[in-house]
This record gives C-alpha cells, structure tokens and sequence, in this order.
C-alpha cells in the first residue's frame, strides 16, 4: 500500500505553484503530451466538452492542460493537502475544477462509467500486488464504454532514475515510500487483464529525460563527492528520439474501454 503519511508531508511542504508552471509547461510542451493528445484526438475526438478525471491526482497538471482545453475536470487524491495545493493552482490562473477527496481503490459508486478519460501519473507504481491492479482497474470502472485511460509510471530500464532513488534510499533520503517501476511488456500484459482495445504502450523523451536527471544527481552525496563543479539547469525541451518508448523515464499505457 502506498504510504499515506509521507505524501500528505510531501503535498503540505509544497507552499507554492512555482514547481506546478513549471510541470505544466513542461507537459504541454513535450513529447509524452503530444503522443497523449494525439492517441486522444484518435479515439475521443476534439477534447472541448469531454469529461476526464485524475486519479492520484496530486497538483494536476494534466487536469489543468485537459481544462485549458476546455474539458470538464475531475481531481481525486486521498490527501487533503494534495487537493489543497492543486485548488490553489487552478483558481490562481482562473480555472474550474472539482476536487474529490478519496481512496481511488474504492471509488464513489456515483463515479463509475462517468467520464470519457480516467488518467494518472506517476501513482499505481507506489502500490504492491494485488492493489496495483485494482488501481490500474478503478480507471477502467471510471470511464463509459468507449471510453479511454491514461497510466504513466516510471519506467523500470531507465537506468538514472534508478540509480538516484537506489543513492536516496542509501542516505535516507527518499521520501516517496514503495515505488516499483514498470517494464513495457509489463503494461501490455495489463492492457490484456483489463480487456483494453487499441491499447498502446509509449515512453517520454530519453535524452531530454538523460539530462534532466543529470542537473538532479548534482545535489547527492555520491556527485559532489566526485565532483566539484555545479552546472546550473535549465528548462529542458523535450525532443524525440528512437528510443523514447524502450528507455523514456516514463512508459505510459493508453487504451480504449470496450463498447
């Protein structure tokens, strides 16, 4: 089960939206965005009016790129804090939202089949066998017939992320509880338990990914005992390569529920 407690302290600790412009920036911009938008142009049509909602939402970066495009938004946490700090971001730049506090692995009965797109980001990798599946599950139950989702988890052969949690667990810093990554052949085989159509397993930029992680291993221990010189980030512009969807920092299932 994901730790509770440490992400209601993450979300708490997070005071500004400053982190927040910069993901949405980032997001509607690169490259896991646009292979999102246009696996939804696809199969859901023009996003203006669509219903979508966010399981595990935390700020809700993509209920807010989906909102600016005129979609009727839905943000689900279990942390008070997370909800807190997302209505904050939205209503700064004027943007509607409902905002739900609840366990995803037990949903609202009043939510099921409700929306045309169930997504989360970065959430059912924090949760062991059999809850894993029952969230990645709770998607499908949320959208209607036709309907799609979204899971994007880190991927397990993106060897800097790796590394990094492995150098944060060694000097107790790594904050984020259980965290089991994902491999492509992983999401595919949870396409054919969830009886997903069109299903389609995808990976963010690996090189933008290879240096955006470099400007991160700058503020361990093992870096600076190794090296001396600190090099001042930048923001990252995502760029293709063939090797986004094998070893991207995330891999990402896309699929269509059954009419």
């Amino acid at each position: 089960m994901s730790d509770f407690s440490a992400w209601n302290r993450i979300w708490l600790e997070t005071k500004d939206d400053a982190e927040f412009r910069w993901w949405v920036k980032r997001e509607k911009e690169g490259v896991r965005g646009g292979k999102i938008f246009n696996y939804m142009n696809k199969y859901l049509g023009a996003v203006q009016g669509i219903k979508t909602i966010e399981v595990g939402a935390g700020s809700g970066v993509y209920s807010f790129i989906f909102a600016k495009r005129g979609a009727a938004v839905t943000l689900v946490d279990y942390s008070q804090e997370a909800l807190m700090l997302a209505s904050k971001c939205f209503s700064s730049s004027g943007i509607r939202a409902s905002f739900l506090e609840m366990n995803a692995l037990k949903p609202f009965s009043n939510l099921r089949g409700k929306f045309d797109l169930a997504m989360s980001f970065g959430t059912i990798e924090h949760y062991r066998s059999p809850e894993r599946f029952q969230m990645a599950k709770a998607h499908l139950d949320l959208v209607r017939p036709g309907g799609v989702i979204v899971i994007s988890v880190p991927n397990r052969l993106f060897f800097p992320h790796e590394m990094l949690k492995s150098c944060l667990q060694k000097e107790n810093k790594w904050h984020l509880g259980y965290e089991g990554a994902f491999r492509r052949q992983e999401l595919f085989q949870l396409a054919g338990r969830l009886g997903l159509k069109n299903a389609k397993v995808c990976g963010s930029a690996f090189i933008s990914d290879l240096i955006r992680y470099f400007y991160i291993f700058q503020d361990t221990g093992f870096f600076r005992k190794f090296c001396k010189i600190r090099f001042r980030g930048a923001f990252i512009r995502d760029f293709t390569s063939p090797l986004d969807d094998l070893l991207g920092a995330d891999i990402f299932l896309m699929g269509c529920k059954e009419n």
